[in-house]
């Protein structure tokens, strides 16, 4: 189901997801999709938080994969102001402490980043997109896709002949959202090593990467290296 969702990818024009995403268009499944869910998620949400005072506890957004996808969405739907949505979930967040959204492996979905609101509960909470090195997910639409195919396919000759020029990635349609980190070896060179550092990459960075590894794109891939990291397994992080 993932990826029948994921193949319906038309750019689409969206309402009412304030003023920074106002010319930006979507991925057409995963926000037919959000659209549909949204208004049960919201009383969903609504129910469970009744009986606790909302205030005090914090709101996260998470999913792997195409679940990462929905909770980008729901977060841009969340993030724009009650009084100028049609949305019910767009009510949910001031009940919050800090709203976050940490996704795992999430393919993009938007011509624009979605931006973390300067207001909070938002601007006090994360936005992280975590990403295996290695993941093709994460950057996957049409033109990467095929660029991939190609270098799976052609030898290095043809590959030559059909980028004289040089390889290059080519410009993305949709982009990542989120503060990007990519989870990678700490120390490529030795294949005996089995440590991670998580390295924060800048959004258009990220983008010129080829990767083409699915097999790290599982959830336990994400879950092994998120514990090593967390247990002093793995060695920190880079900015």
């Amino acid at each position: 189901m993932d990826w029948m969702v994921n193949g319906n990818g038309e750019p689409i024009f969206s309402q009412d997801l304030g003023e920074t995403l106002a010319t930006a268009q979507f991925h057409r499944g995963f926000l037919a999709v959000a659209e549909a869910m949204q208004e049960e998620l919201a009383k969903r949400i609504a129910a469970t938080v009744t009986a606790l005072k909302a205030q005090h506890i914090d709101l996260l957004l998470t999913g792997h994969s195409a679940g990462g996808a929905m909770a980008q969405l729901f977060y841009a739907m969340m993030a724009t102001s009650a009084e100028s949505s049609r949305r019910a979930i767009a009510t949910i967040a001031p009940n919050f402490r800090r709203v976050h959204c940490i996704v795992f492996g999430a393919p993009p979905i938007t011509t624009i980043p979605i931006q973390t609101p300067s207001r909070d509960p938002f601007q006090s909470g994360l936005f992280l997109s975590i990403i295996n090195e290695g993941d093709p997910v994460p950057l996957a639409q049409e033109g990467y896709v095929k660029a991939l195919l190609q270098v799976f396919v052609l030898s290095a000759k043809d590959l030559e002949k059909q980028y004289p020029d040089g390889f290059r990635v080519p410009d993305p349609v949709f982009r990542a959202s989120g503060t990007c980190v990519v989870l990678r070896d700490s120390d490529a060179s030795d294949v005996k090593a089995s440590g991670w550092i998580a390295v924060k990459i800048q959004e258009q960075m990220l983008h010129r990467k080829l990767f083409g590894n699915v097999s790290v794109h599982k959830w336990k891939q994400y879950l092994e290296r998120c514990e090593s990291l967390f247990s002093g397994r793995g060695h920190g992080s880079q900015d």
